[in-house]
Formats: structure tokens, sequence, C-alpha cells
């Protein structure tokens, strides 16, 4: 499995208003549940009506992504990344479609959420405080594309080496792809 990061150094990120996303959300999941999303397995699409996605200037960059992360469990990406992460990702989730930057593009929120087992993650703890995540694995038999693991510390997506693959190859724009999984901040 792959951990995706945005690539802050090199491109910006695509963002939609928050306050348009809850005004959306709130009347049909609640405000907290909206803001917590990403983390759950609650399918909103029935309610999704087309967002506005802009791009978040992360400091010294000008290159737009194709694909960037919104909150854990969310990924916006244009049409491009779509077209070649669609059926990779279809299974584990819902796209939901949004306008980024004028253009058809999507959110996709992933609903396949694992919680890391005892034997599957090690932290590091420092008087009984989680410090950071020394380690995790998948099983060697998991065969998901993508997926939003869930340990002590937090929630994160993660990627197959064939998703990552594709993203490589056909040379989308806007992420980091991390293979030591215990990584917490790739700079």
């Amino acid at each position: 499995m792959i951990k995706p990061f945005d690539d802050v150094k090199n491109y910006q990120s695509y963002w939609i208003d928050l306050e348009d996303y809850l005004d959306l959300l709130d009347p049909h999941i609640g405000e907290k549940t909206a803001m917590q999303l990403g983390r759950t397995d609650i399918r909103v699409k029935e309610y999704w009506k087309q967002l506005d996605v802009t791009l978040f200037q992360n400091e010294g960059t000008v290159d737009i992504p194709d694909i960037s992360l919104w909150d854990p469990g969310m990924i916006l990406m244009n049409n491009r990344a779509y077209k070649f992460l669609s059926d990779f990702f279809e299974p584990y989730g819902e796209f939901l479609p949004c306008n980024v930057l004028g253009r058809e593009g999507y959110l996709f929120h992933c609903l396949n959420i694992r919680e890391f087992k005892n034997d599957e993650v090690t932290y590091r703890i420092h008087e009984d405080i989680y410090i950071e995540v020394e380690s995790l694995s998948f099983p060697p038999d998991m065969k998901d594309h993508v997926i939003i693991g869930i340990n002590k510390m937090h929630a994160k997506l993660y990627f197959s080496d064939e998703v990552a693959k594709v993203i490589e190859k056909e040379n989308l724009k806007g992420l980091l792809l991390i293979r030591d999984l215990g990584v917490c901040f790739p700079y």
C-alpha cells in the first residue's frame, strides 16, 4: 500500500468552500457528521449538488494539480484524473460531481474504512501519550485499491500499488506517493 500526501511544495491544492459544503450537507446529515464525512461510510450522493472547486494557494506554488486530498477519505480530481482512476476507485466509494476550475471534476468520498488491529500498528508513546505512528502493515492478501485506515491517532488514505503505478504512468500531478506507511509528514 502507498500513502498519498498533497505535494504542497510543487502544486496548489484543490479546495471546496466549507460554507457551501456545509450549507449543502448540514440539513441532511448534520454539521458535525459533514465535517467528519471523510471518516465515515455515510453515503451523500442523493443529497449532493455540484459544488465549485477552487485552489488553495500553497506558498511558492503556481502549478495546478490533477488530483489532491481534501480531508481524510476525500479526493478532489479533475476529469483527467477521474478518467484514469475511476475504475480503481468506484467499488470503494462514491463520486460526487464538482465544478473544478470551471470544468467537470469530482470529489471522491471513500467508503472503504478499516480500523487497524493492534498487531498491524505500532506507536511511539511518551508517558502514556501516543506521539506518532511508528509502523503500519496491511494483510498481505489485501486487494483493495483505496482505503481509509484508522488507528488510535488519525485516519489516513492509502492506495494500492496499482493505483500508484497509474498515477505515475499517466503523470497525474498533485500528490506525493510514499511507501513508508509510518511517515506522518513527507517534508
